[in-house]
């Protein structure tokens, strides 16, 4: 298998091993029993799991990934299998990966109450038209939560500091670093250009036609060629945060109620400010 540089992260499927000493994220499925043989296998390469609900939705797991960081993908709207197994799911370090549906609010708030940090998907176009409205509303507004929500979480400290990460960062599609691993072999960015069938090559590839294949420098000049040819999104007041992430996969990607968000945060901010200037007159 191809030998990844030390300094890359790979989300690779339970049972494949890339060569070298990168870091991987192991994505588990139905057929991932032997979870003990995994860790040992992967050892200290290993970062986190990462379960799919859906083709796997057993969440008395845990009790095998005690002390794991474990990113969970919530498909739909049952939560009684998290319900009924709380305790298992304390023992471990769990994410918990939401959809922007209608349904996101009520997740958002059952997570959040068991202190489980929550992160809205960011592939998956928002169902209605308000439903990142209120989901951002919850992260900014509620007084009982303590636990971050992504990545507003992190876009609000960025744009209150004028620099730190940008959609790209947040959700690890950084080109260099960020590696995909698909079930057949393949390899490209992440799990949304794995969906669109965009791959730098396959697994037997070398490092050199990985890195020099047509897909892996369209992705390493991506922000360049927005302003070779004058993309929308260059125009667009969101762009710093953005950086043409939305739009990516799909220029047709609906990418408005995102808009809204920026928008809100940027007010948020200036609230803030206005306010640590008012008491700092007094």
């Amino acid at each position: 298998m191809i030998q990844f540089p030390h300094n890359a992260i790979v989300n690779i499927p339970a049972g494949a091993l890339p060569d070298g000493e990168c870091l991987v994220s192991v994505r588990l499925d139905a057929e991932s029993k032997d979870i003990p043989n995994l860790k040992k296998i992967y050892d200290k390469r290993l970062l986190n799991f990462e379960i799919i609900n859906g083709s796997y939705n057993d969440f008395s797991m845990p009790e095998s990934l005690e002390g794991m960081r474990v990113r969970i993908h919530i498909a739909g709207s049952d939560l009684s299998g998290i319900g009924a197994h709380v305790n298992s799911l304390k023992s471990i370090q769990p994410l918990f990966v939401v959809s922007p549906d209608r349904d996101a609010v009520r997740k958002m708030n059952f997570l959040t109450a068991f202190n489980f940090p929550v992160r809205i998907d960011t592939s998956i176009p928002p169902e209605t038209e308000d439903s990142l409205e209120k989901a951002l509303d919850f992260y900014l507004h509620n007084p009982l939560l303590t636990v971050p929500v992504e990545p507003f979480h992190t876009l609000l400290q960025t744009l209150s500091r004028s620099q730190g990460f940008n959609l790209w960062d947040i959700e690890m599609e950084k080109v260099n670093v960020n590696f995909f691993i698909s079930k057949s072999g393949k390899i490209t960015l992440s799990s949304r250009w794995d969906d669109k069938g965009l791959y730098y090559g396959g697994a037997d590839d070398s490092w050199d036609e990985i890195i020099n294949s047509e897909a892996f420098r369209t992705l390493s000049f991506f922000k360049k060629m927005l302003f070779q040819k004058q993309s929308p999104c260059i125009f667009c007041p969101h762009f710093n945060p953005c950086e043409g992430f939305l739009k990516a996969v799909d220029p047709d990607w609906p990418c408005d109620a995102w808009k809204k968000v920026f928008s809100t945060l940027r007010d948020e901010v200036k609230k803030a400010i206005n306010l640590l200037k008012t008491r700092a007159g007094e």
